[in-house]
C-alpha cells in the first residue's frame, strides 16, 4: 500500500479485501484491528458491527488470555459506570487480573477502583486509588499499543513504516481509557478528606509519571478539581503554573516530529522507544538527539 510521506499519511484499511487479509493473519493484533474496522465499514448497521467486532476481540482474546497488552487493549473498550452499553466480552477481562499482572502500574489500581465504585464498594476503591498514587508507574499503554498495531500493519500488509506509525498512533489514541471516571470520581468526593488527599496524590503521581502527555494533564485537572472545592487559590494557580510550563516544554520539543517524516531510522527509534518508555520519555530523549536527525 503506498505511502504520500505527509503527517497525514494513512493505510488504506477501508476495503473487504483489508479486513479479509488481517483476519486471514489471526493474530490478536490483527483481530484487534479487523474489530475496528468492522465497526467502521458497518457504521449504519451499528448491531451487526458490534456483533461482528466482538467476534473478533473475543477470538483475540482466546488466543492471548493472559496477554497484559491484548487485556489492556480490550478493556479500554469496557466502562465501570455505564456496564449496561458494554459488550458481552466485557465481562471475560478482570481488572483486578490487569493488576495482578501489573502491580506496579499506577493505571491499573485506578481502573480497579473505578469498577469497585460501580459495585458500591467505595471503601475498596480509596484503597485502590491510595494503591495508584503510590506505585512506582502510571502508563495506560498507549506506547505498547502503537507498537503492536505497527508491526501488524507491517506483516499483514508491508506497509512503511511511517505509514504504519501513523495509522496505529491513531488507533491506539481512539481507544484510550475514559478519563472521564476520574474526573467524575474526584468531582463527586471533594467533600471527604481521604478522598481529597487521594485525589491530589494521585494527581501529581500523574502529573510527574504518567508516559503520555494526556494522562498528565488530567492529573493537573485532578489536583485542580480538589483545590478548587477547598477555595484554594494558592493551590489552584500553582497547578495552572506547572501545566503551563509543561506545554511549553512539550511544544519546544515536539519539532523532533520532524524527523519522524525525514528519516525512516528515526521512525524505527521512535517506535521502539515508545514502546519501551512512554510519549513523555520518548520525546525528551528524540529531543536531545535533535541534532543528529
Amino acid at each position: 500500500m503506498g505511502c504520500s510521506g505527509e503527517p497525514d499519511c494513512n493505510v488504506d484499511l477501508d476495503t473487504p479485501e483489508s479486513l479479509a487479509a488481517l483476519v486471514a493473519a489471526n493474530t490478536p493484533e490483527a483481530l484487534i484491528i479487523a474489530s475496528g474496522l468492522a465497526e467502521f465499514q458497518q457504521v449504519e448497521n451499528p448491531d451487526t458491527s458490534r456483533l461482528e467486532a466482538d467476534f473478533y476481540r473475543d477470538k483475540a482474546l482466546k488466543l492471548a488470555p493472559n496477554d497484559e497488552w491484548v487485556l489492556s487493549y480490550l478493556n479500554n473498550e469496557c466502562s465501570p459506570s455505564n456496564p449496561e452499553e458494554d459488550s458481552p466480552f466485557c465481562n471475560q477481562i478482570s481488572a483486578m487480573r490487569l493488576v495482578d499482572l501489573s502491580p506496579e502500574n499506577g493505571f491499573r489500581w485506578a481502573n480497579l477502583a473505578h469498577y469497585q465504585l460501580s459495585d458500591d464498594d467505595a471503601e475498596a476503591a480509596l484503597a485502590s486509588y491510595q494503591r495508584a498514587a503510590a506505585a512506582p508507574t502510571f502508563s495506560i499503554g498507549w506506547g505498547p499499543h502503537v507498537f503492536r498495531l505497527t508491526t501488524a500493519l507491517q506483516e499483514t500488509f508491508q506497509t512503511e513504516e511511517f505509514c504504519a506509525v501513523v495509522t496505529s498512533a491513531g488507533m491506539a489514541a481512539a481507544k484510550l481509557p475514559s478519563y472521564q471516571e476520574f474526573t467524575n470520581t474526584c468531582r463527586a468526593r471533594t467533600e471527604d478528606a481521604a478522598w481529597r488527599d487521594a485525589c491530589i496524590n494521585l494527581g501529581q503521581k500523574m502529573e510527574t509519571q504518567a508516559t503520555t502527555l494526556i494522562s498528565r494533564m488530567i492529573g493537573f485537572s485532578l489536583q485542580r478539581i480538589v483545590y478548587e472545592a477547598i477555595e484554594d487559590d494558592d493551590g489552584v494557580a500553582a497547578v495552572a503554573a506547572r501545566k503551563e510550563d509543561l506545554q511549553a516544554m512539550v511544544q519546544q520539543q515536539s519539532s523532533v516530529y520532524e524527523c519522524l517524516r525525514e528519516h525512516a531510522d528515526w521512525v524505527h527509534r521512535w517506535l521502539i522507544s515508545v514502546r519501551d518508555f512512554g510519549e513523555m520519555e520518548s520525546l525528551r530523549r528524540l529531543s536531545e538527539g535533535r541534532s543528529h536527525c
